[in-house]
């Protein structure tokens, strides 16, 4: 990469700097062009480009879980559960109990009942999608 150095206000540009940021431009220009193709990434990088430039994150993935109630689940209410596994056969995971949450208002349920829930990521909580019937 060509390195530039500023000018004083006061100094006169030469042809030697006026040549030095011509060759700055077209590098900038063919990084620009080549970098799409040169950046690639495999889930869960996730590669945009916008105005600002090119933007690399983890991608977003929705985070679902079997689980079995620990407490009572009321209507219109919340209580515990552990995230069950699959490994070969549902078993309990390796993880602290969750809170679980009927946001809907509809569900209910018993210690031992499963049920399928999701992470709601603007409210930060569990939401009950399906219980045992």
């Amino acid at each position: 990469m060509v390195q530039i150095s500023e000018l004083r206000p006061d100094a006169c540009v030469t042809p030697r700097a006026y040549n030095q940021l011509v060759r700055a431009i077209r590098e900038l220009r063919e990084a620009a062009r080549l970098l799409p193709e040169q950046i690639t990434g495999a889930f869960p990088i996730e590669i945009r480009r916008h105005p600002a430039g090119v933007h690399i994150s983890l991608a977003y993935s929705e985070r679902t879980a079997l689980v079995e109630l620990t407490g009572t689940l009321a209507s219109g209410s919340n209580t515990t559960a552990k995230v069950l596994w699959y490994d070969g056969a549902w078993q309990e995971a390796e993880t602290d109990e969750i809170t679980i949450h009927d946001a809907i208002g509809t569900m209910e349920g018993d210690p031992g009942d499963n049920a399928l829930v999701r992470f709601h990521r603007q409210s930060g909580q569990w939401i009950v999608w399906q219980l045992q019937c």
